[in-house]
């Protein structure tokens, strides 16, 4: 079951109930729109499709706005939400849920990731987007931006790409066999990525030399390239 089956299952356990309950209390008693329904909801893109999930939101600088969620489906808004387009991306002629979507401070550049590995690409600020080679199948769940060049995703299986080429290729770091759920710089050089088992994973050189920082006690997987460690919070706190 992918991420976003869990949480849609989650999220319809209260729906369910609201429905079941809402039935009760109707007593067969026919349900009339307001004439006025198909007005209110034209030309709302989410509101017209309720059962829809969305995990990702971007605002460009040009007051634009990206949202991606289920099935590969990602909405455009060029007029703080009036209208919206929708598109949606595939691999292999399926659709995989789409999970994070982030643009570079030039809002020209960005990425959305998602389930099976996916990673697409922009640079005309979201018109058009390609799909890139991440070598991957698991969920890919955040995706932080550095610079139009610079990029780190993070998900399932400890898995953390960056890359320092605009995509053309993704260096991998395995954390042990645990979930990456967030990333995020502060500056070109300093970064945290959060996952389960109190796990936190640091760079101060953007993406390249990390310290990682957890309650396990076991050793972790090197980075890739020479001179490259990683430590847990026991040998961190050991070497203060």
């Amino acid at each position: 079951m992918s991420w976003g089956q869990r949480l849609k299952t989650a999220r319809l356990k209260p729906i369910w109930i609201a429905a079941l309950c809402a039935c009760l209390w109707i007593g067969g008693r026919p349900a009339v729109a307001p004439a006025n329904e198909a007005e209110r909801l034209e030309g709302i893109g989410a509101a017209t499709r309720p059962w829809e999930n969305y995990f990702g939101v971007a605002i460009l600088p040009n007051g634009h706005s990206i949202v991606v969620g289920d099935k590969g489906v990602v909405m455009t808004s060029t007029d703080q939400g009036i209208n919206w387009t929708r598109i949606q991306l595939t691999k292999d002629s399926k659709y995989y849920d789409l999970y994070s979507v982030a643009f570079a401070a030039d809002g020209t550049h960005g990425w959305i990731i998602g389930d099976g590995g996916l990673i697409f690409r922009t640079e005309d600020s979201g018109a058009t987007w390609n799909l890139q080679n991440s070598g991957q199948t698991v969920a890919l769940l955040k995706i932080a931006v550095i610079d139009a060049q610079k990029a780190c995703t993070v998900g399932e299986h400890g898995v953390a790409l960056c890359t320092n080429d605009a995509g053309a290729h993704w260096n991998l770091t395995k954390i042990e066999d645990l979930v990456l759920f967030d990333v995020a710089f502060t500056d070109p050089d300093h970064g945290w990525a959060v996952g389960e088992f109190s796990t936190a994973i640091r760079t101060t050189d953007g993406g390249n030399v990390r310290s990682v920082f957890c309650d396990c006690l076991q050793e972790c997987s090197g980075w890739p390239g020479p001179g490259l460690e990683w430590y847990r919070d026991a040998d961190h706190r050991r070497r203060q």
